[in-house]
This record gives C-alpha cells, sequence and structure tokens, in this order.
C-alpha cells in the first residue's frame, strides 16, 4: 500500500482527501500546511495524525510516495522543484499548472527527473465521460470532425479542465494552430481573483495535428445550463461523421452510429469523488508499472497549457498562431498592453 502526504490543507485539498474512501491503492499518511489551525483541522477532520509545517522535514520524515500538492499557482515552480529535488516519487498537483509561459517552461524542464508529475484533472475520470470517450476512441460516433467545449470561467480557472476535456476526446493529439480572441480585464489586474490571472472571456478557434478541429470558449460567451453556479458550466461535445457524444456537469448524451439517441443526467458532487479517486490510483498503477502512464501526466498537461495560453499570443498578434510556440517569454505582460490594463 503506498503512502500519500498532502502540501497544502485548504477547501480544495478536502475534495482530495475525501476520494481516499474510494482509493484502493494508497492511504493518506501525513499533512503540511504553515497554517497550524488548518493542518490541525484537517488532520482531525481525516485523521492523519502526522504534521508538518516544512514540506522538506514531511518529506524526510515520512517518505511519502505520492504528495498532493495543492497550492496557488504562483507556488507551483518553487514546490514541484522542491518536490524533485527532495526525490519525491510522484505528484499530484492541482490546476492551473501554470498562468504564463516563463512558469510552465520550468515546470516542463522538470519532466524526466525522477517525478512523475500528474496535473489534477480529475474530470477525465468521471465514469461517463470515460464511457463517452471510449465511444470516441473505438469509432461508435464514426471518424471524429470536431469538438467544441465551453466553459463560464477563465482560461486561467476552469479552462484548465475544459482543454484536458477536449485533447482526452482526441486522443492528445497536438494542436498545431490557433486562432482567438480574448477580452475582460479583471481577472488581470494583479494576480487576478484566487491568485489565477488570466483574461475574462475567450474564444478560439483549434486545428490539431490529425485533422481535427476544435472550438474553446471561456466567460460570457459560453453557453448556461441554469445551475447558477459559474464553476458547473464546462461542457464538451464531440462530432463525428456517423454521430455525437456530449458531457457537462449536468447531463450527457449520444447519438452513435445507426443507434437513437441517449442521454441522462449527470450527478457531478457524486461523480467527482469516484472521479478523483479513480485519478489517484492511477498514479498508484504508474508507480508500480513504468509502462502505465497516467492521462494527466506532466508531458500532457504542459502541450495543454501552452494551447491555452497560446490564446493569449494569438489576442496579441491579431493573427493565427502555430504550435510550438516561438519562445518561452511571459505572455501576461504584452495581453495586459493589448487589452489596455
Amino acid at each position: 500500500m503506498y503512502r500519500a502526504a498532502f502540501l497544502g490543507c485548504g477547501p480544495r485539498a478536502r475534495s482530495h482527501a475525501e476520494a481516499y474512501q474510494h482509493v484502493t491503492g494508497g492511504t493518506l499518511a501525513a499533512l503540511c500546511d504553515l497554517n497550524a489551525e488548518r493542518l490541525n483541522d484537517f488532520g482531525n477532520t481525516y485523521q492523519v495524525a502526522a504534521r508538518y509545517h516544512d514540506f522538506a522535514t514531511m518529506v524526510a520524515a515520512e517518505k511519502p510516495d505520492l504528495v498532493h500538492v495543492v497550492t496557488l499557482p504562483k507556488l507551483r515552480v518553487e514546490l514541484l522543484t522542491q518536490a524533485v529535488e527532495l526525490g519525491v516519487p510522484a505528484v499530484i498537483v492541482e490546476k492551473p499548472l501554470a498562468t504564463d509561459l516563463d512558469d510552465l517552461a520550468a515546470i516542463a524542464a522538470l519532466d524526466g527527473r525522477g517525478t512523475k508529475i500528474v496535473v489534477n484533472h480529475q474530470l477525465r475520470f468521471h465514469r461517463r465521460f470515460i464511457e463517452l470517450l471510449e465511444d470516441v476512441a473505438v469509432g461508435r460516433i464514426g471518424e471524429l470532425r470536431f469538438i467544441d467545449g465551453s466553459c463560464a470561467s477563465r482560461t486561467s480557472e476552469q479552462g484548465s479542465h475544459l482543454m484536458n476535456l477536449i485533447w482526452s476526446l482526441n486522443g492528445n493529439s497536438p494542436a498545431t494552430l490557433v486562432q482567438a480572441g480574448c477580452g475582460g480585464t479583471l481577472g488581470l489586474i494583479g494576480d487576478g481573483p484566487y491568485g489565477h490571472p488570466g483574461p475574462d472571456n475567450a474564444w478560439a478557434l483549434l486545428e490539431f495535428a490529425n485533422g481535427v478541429r476544435g472550438s474553446f470558449i471561456c466567460g460570457c460567451g459560453a453557453p448556461r445550463n441554469g445551475d447558477p453556479n459559474v464553476w458547473f458550466q464546462k461542457r464538451v461535445t464531440a462530432y463525428g461523421d456517423a454521430g455525437h457524444v456530449s458531457w457537462s456537469m449536468v447531463g450527457w448524451s449520444k447519438q452513435l452510429a445507426g443507434q437513437e439517441r441517449l442521454s441522462g443526467p449527470v450527478d457531478y458532487r457524486a461523480e467527482d469523488v469516484i472521479g478523483q479517486a479513480g485519478l489517484t490510483d492511477a498514479v498508484f498503477a504508474w508507480l508500480a508499472d513504468e509502462a502505465a502512464v497516467h492521462p494527466t501526466c506532466l508531458a500532457v498537461s504542459a502541450a495543454e497549457s501552452r494551447s491555452i495560453l497560446a490564446t493569449y499570443a494569438s489576442t496579441v498578434a491579431q493573427a493565427p498562431v502555430a504550435l510550438p510556440l516561438a519562445n518561452d517569454e511571459p505572455l501576461l505582460p504584452p495581453l495586459r498592453a493589448a487589452l489596455g490594463v
């Protein structure tokens, strides 16, 4: 049984911890947080006695196989680098992986240095989405032509989940061209709400190496499903030449080749804890078998992140941009200038 530790015991970490009631490959063994009250409350809730205020001390004493890094994006480079230097076997890090290109490049450079880094895109592991993913992969909608995805929050918030769903449905074929427009400056002032700097709205057309095309919409242009919660507006539809599959936070539908249309509700809150457990167990499976590479590993997640950041580059250039981007220079400063911040 593998041993897991948490770095960060804030509200988001509780979703990671709740999943351990369903995780089969490991147990929650240690916690670390600078805030003593938050650390002790979390430890008492989940009955974890080993509690630390220093990451290196925790790793040396507990030797965890997996560390959940559940902190603000601005700490990603520092903490992931430290995890690699401390020899942590595996890390699950919260999304977004990075909010600008220079940080993303620094994190991507950690790949292959001994620590298996996985981004926490748990929606990819929701049971209904896995079913729809298989329908696409085995050709039940015919040849995949177009993927349409949207979310009502910003690129630097739920946009990361959305791009992961798009890439998953397309078999992780890399994006080769992005044409986009970004707008709205509230999220670009300072570090933005929640430490996730990024434009309020984005619209993009994507071209992928396998010939599939897609749309990526974040913010005010996204369709709404009636739920008042802005975080519950993620949706994605894959269209083939003989059918479609569609998933959202509240429902699903599919029309497979030669069959009638099927649909039903999604109980997101119930599904999410199962999805989180599936993502976590997939890390333990990768630790046990090098060939069982995690679907949201660093190499894939970094490429997805570059596709999102390319929307900024396209907005600045007022033109389509090819991927990979020409350099790793920060994109938020020129985007702020282009939008008048």
